[in-house]
């Protein structure tokens, strides 16, 4: 695949934002390079993008309009003060509180959509699956964090400790909370940090590699960090996590980006077909960057994105057509995938430490 100097970035292409960018006489840097494919074509140089064409000059996310299409989502919000909201993204309202209470700490996953469901990690240590259809908040069992298992399992993470000398073990339940894998010790010196099916990623010893607990086998695949996974697409980065690459389930890298600033987390869309992943800048917002393998093409939202919460803020809707994402200014921004149109909902929801989105 060679590189396409007609791509769009946000709304303007490429020709004109270096045009403008000379009479501004610099360039924040925000984002993204490049795709390649995985064959031997020779490599072409990094692009890097600035903030204002990214946005195309819209700036602070008030300016931003509010969302006027329907989109057919509710998003659950985890809220430190310890409940969870819904969000009637369409109503722009709270529309209930349920009376679950989100851990605290840091951890990469507290609250996540498996399948229709929502999962979510409470502050007595166990895990709850609710909403999607389920008829009441189902039990999962108590873990240390849990990885969701694409397209509708979750793996459980238990043990007394990640210390050394501790005992880390995974198990595999359905939604419903029956066993599909038994508890099985994790490899020393290994940690799960994702998953897919019945396998789960290690990332640990300078490696990454996919783990299938009821064999034992271990295989190796590019990349040291593990950002995301989907039912069959991985999403890895190196050592700074400014080399990213799009992996097949075989290992066999599908594309690869070249970021100017390092990736903080991602978020594969539920048909795989478009990627979002969340830079770790050191200004006050992020940028959010939007993959689009099918037209090889990729859209930047700069100004006014939170991103504190790395992964824990990027939730695709349950069809894939949109990305939500908090705001520095406690709203919620809406990427429509199609257009790349960006918008906010009209309602301030304060602060949360996860969402997750879902169906009304």
């Amino acid at each position: 695949m060679q590189e396409q100097a007609g791509w769009e970035l946000g709304g303007h292409r490429r020709s004109t934002w270096w045009r403008r960018a000379a009479v501004l006489g610099a360039v924040v840097a925000a984002a993204v390079a490049v795709l390649l494919a995985t064959g031997p074509a020779v490599q072409p140089p990094p692009i890097v993008v600035g903030s204002e064409a990214a946005t195309g000059g819209m700036g602070d996310p008030v300016g931003w309009s509010p969302l006027d299409r329907s989109t057919g989502s509710v998003l659950y919000l985890a809220d430190p003060a310890g409940t969870v909201r819904v969000l009637d993204v369409d109503r722009a309202e709270i529309v209930d509180d349920l009376p679950l209470r989100p851990a605290l700490g840091d951890q990469p996953l507290l609250l996540a959509r498996v399948g229709r469901a929502a999962v979510l990690q409470t502050d007595d240590g166990r895990v709850h699956a609710f909403g999607g259809g389920l008829p009441d908040v189902v039990d999962l069992g108590r873990s240390l964090l849990f990885l969701p298992a694409p397209p509708d399992g979750v793996w459980l993470v238990t043990g007394d400790s990640w210390g050394p000398g501790g005992s880390v073990r995974v198990r595999q339940v359905d939604l419903a909370g029956a066993r599909i894998v038994p508890p099985t010790p994790v490899p020393p010196g290994q940690t799960p940090v994702a998953a897919q099916g019945d396998r789960v990623l290690l990332e640990g010893d300078d490696m990454l590699g996919w783990w299938t607990p009821w064999t034992g086998e271990v295989r190796r695949i590019r990349g040291r960090r593990g950002l995301a996974a989907g039912q069959t697409t991985t999403v890895v980065c190196d050592a700074p996590c400014r080399t990213v690459d799009v992996l097949h389930r075989d290992g066999t890298r599908a594309a690869r980006l070249r970021m100017a600033e390092p990736v903080a987390a991602a978020a594969v869309a539920p048909d795989e077909r478009a990627i979002a992943l969340l830079t770790a800048s050191e200004l006050a917002s992020a940028a959010v960057v939007i993959v689009d393998r099918d037209a090889e093409a990729m859209r930047t939202v700069t100004n006014g994105v939170a991103g504190g919460t790395g992964a824990r803020g990027l939730a695709w809707s349950a069809d894939g057509a949109w990305l939500f994402f908090p705001t520095t200014t406690d709203r919620i921004g809406v990427v429509e995938r199609a257009t790349g149109r960006v918008s906010v909902v009209d309602a301030e929801v304060g602060a949360f430490d996860a969402l997750a989105a879902g169906a009304p």
